[in-house]
């Protein structure tokens, strides 16, 4: 019995939650408990690599409303451009100017989700940008801010913690009524993406444990 494509589209947004439910505990999220964040080194650590995922991010974000051209998606990736337009400086600003991490493993887990920008469809670009960034975003940002917020002041944290659970669930009414081929594509790029992301985390994690105490 084939499914209708309501089901399927609650199948998709069942099997986010589940993602979301494991990256809570992934070892990005096991930072923000960690004691090192006491620590002025440990923080700024932690800031340099989010740097580093910020500012692809931001091309992410910039690329789908430039390679967009159904009008429906196309609006949607208008607005939320215009939403995050620049965050990525605002971190900077907030770093002092200092330079991002460099790792070639960060970079090419975080290249990935700009490469996909050119390659999938417009469906799937609002899965890998809404079901996982910024439903890890608003994991991470929830948990983080309130953390930071104590050692120092921050508008980056303070503005996603509010904003990201919105991100969330932008164009998502995009994704109703459509094939089962298509839904077969966007459960594919679901996993894929976070499966990426999760790689992110752990290995963020390891950036900040790792790097030595001047940051590196």
């Amino acid at each position: 019995m084939m499914c209708s494509p309501i089901a399927e589209f609650e199948v998709l947004l069942k099997r986010n939650d589940e993602f979301v439910e494991s990256y809570k505990n992934s070892p990005m999220m096991q930072l923000i408990k960690n004691s090192g964040m006491e620590k002025e080194p440990f923080r700024q650590r932690l800031l340099g690599a989010i740097q580093v995922l910020s500012d692809y991010f931001q091309k992410v974000v910039l690329l789908r409303s430039v390679l967009s051209e159904t009008p429906a998606f196309k609006a949607a990736a208008s607005m939320h451009l215009k939403e995050e337009f620049c965050h990525n400086e605002q971190l900077m600003k907030e770093r002092n100017h200092q330079l991002a991490t460099w790792d070639p493993i960060l970079e090419a887990t975080c290249s990935w989700f700009v490469w996909k920008m050119f390659t999938i469809s417009e469906e799937e670009q609002t899965v890998l940008i809404h079901l996982v960034l910024e439903a890890s975003g608003n994991v991470f940002f929830q948990a983080a801010a309130p953390v930071i917020h104590d050692y120092m002041g921050t508008e980056y944290f303070k503005i996603h913690a509010e904003a990201d659970q919105e991100h969330e669930k932008m164009g998502l009414n995009l994704l109703q009524d459509l094939s089962k081929k298509q839904y077969e594509k966007l459960f594919a790029i679901q996993a894929q993406g976070w499966s990426m992301f999760l790689a992110i985390s752990e290995r963020i994690a390891a950036l900040v444990h790792l790097l030595p105490e001047s940051g590196g």
